[in-house]
């Protein structure tokens, strides 16, 4: 009886310190009737008692915030996914992915081939909005590697403007004028000439300072009489 009493004693001890999901047993909690119950910190913080039989059969994981994670992450990916009506965000997230992970994208190359990755952290939907609400996302914005050569996480990625994203990218052209080198989308805002005309002229051929030369405008054509010149016209018949 006593050797029995000790092996179940000894059980009991070897629980403290012992985590079951996300919970650490710290102490042991109070007897109610003949049910014995732990005292348990949740990686969250909080501390609750768990009911012993509940830990040793891992039906209890956390203090109640996994199922409200769970529940939130349920909710929210049903807002953001649902069938027809995917946001823009849920389609960055999913971009992200698509781009790093599937051969058949059409940008694979230009990601995955070349070791661009999403990180663990954001394998999950759920992470990555939060960072990106945390982060002053909002619609118009663009997700941007700040260092291209690295993969996509909270430390190299940030939301920008369409323009401050292609000023970024790896294949955007550089062009040096009057020594100074910027990228062709600044010249064409610093110049005021479309960028389309300025990108012509670079396939075309031409350098230096010809690139920024104002296009040429056609001459107006002649007019023989003003509008407000001309005589009303004679009315005929009667009304």
């Amino acid at each position: 009886m006593n050797l029995l009493k000790t092996r179940v004693d000894n059980s009991k001890a070897n629980l403290i310190g012992q985590r079951f999901g996300r919970l650490t047993v710290i102490s042991e909690g109070k007897t109610r009737g003949y049910y014995k119950y732990y005292l348990c910190k949740c990686d969250c913080g909080n501390e609750k008692e768990i009911y012993e039989a509940n830990l040793r059969r891992g039906l209890t994981k956390s203090c109640g915030c996994l199922q409200k994670e769970r529940a939130r992450k349920a909710n929210l990916i049903h807002g953001h996914a649902a069938k027809g009506k995917k946001t823009k965000l849920y389609r960055v997230w999913c971009g992200m992915h698509n781009r790093c992970k599937c051969k058949t994208n059409s940008s694979y190359e230009l990601y995955g081939a070349r070791g661009i990755t999403v990180c663990d952290e954001w394998k999950e939907f759920l992470p990555f909005y939060d960072w990106a609400i945390a982060n002053r996302y909002r619609e118009g914005l663009e997700i941007d590697r700040i260092d291209g050569n690295k993969g996509y996480g909270p430390d190299n990625c940030r939301w920008v403007t369409p323009r401050e994203n292609g000023l970024n990218k790896r294949n955007n052209r550089l062009i040096t004028i009057n020594g100074e080198t910027r990228t062709l989308s600044e010249w064409a805002e610093i110049s005021g000439i479309n960028y389309d005309l300025l990108w012509y002229r670079v396939h075309a051929g031409w350098t230096g300072t010809d690139m920024l030369k104002p296009p040429r405008t056609s001459r107006p054509k002649t007019r023989f009489y003003e509008d407000e010149d001309e005589d009303e016209p004679t009315k005929t018949g009667t009304e």
